[in-house]
């Protein structure tokens, strides 16, 4: 799970750093349709890993929680 989601950031920031440089060079235009194509669904995609990621470590944290009350 941490892989998969360390790829899908890099994928992001790559989008992200890209449509910054068009903006640097004056294609706001560009990086705007950019940023609605390809940026925004790779960050909708890396917040859903993350996402999953938390539901795993609350999961995670409620079955030690469980397990340390039933030794006590």
């Amino acid at each position: 799970l941490l892989g998969r989601m360390r790829e899908v950031r890099a994928e992001y920031v790559k989008s992200f750093e890209r449509s910054g440089s068009l903006v640097a060079a004056g294609k706001r235009d560009e990086a705007v349709s950019m940023v609605n194509a390809e940026t925004m669904p790779r960050l909708d995609a890396l917040i859903k890993h993350v996402d999953e990621f938390v539901v795993l470590q609350r999961r995670l944290s409620n079955d030690a929680y469980a397990a340390a009350q039933a030794e006590y």
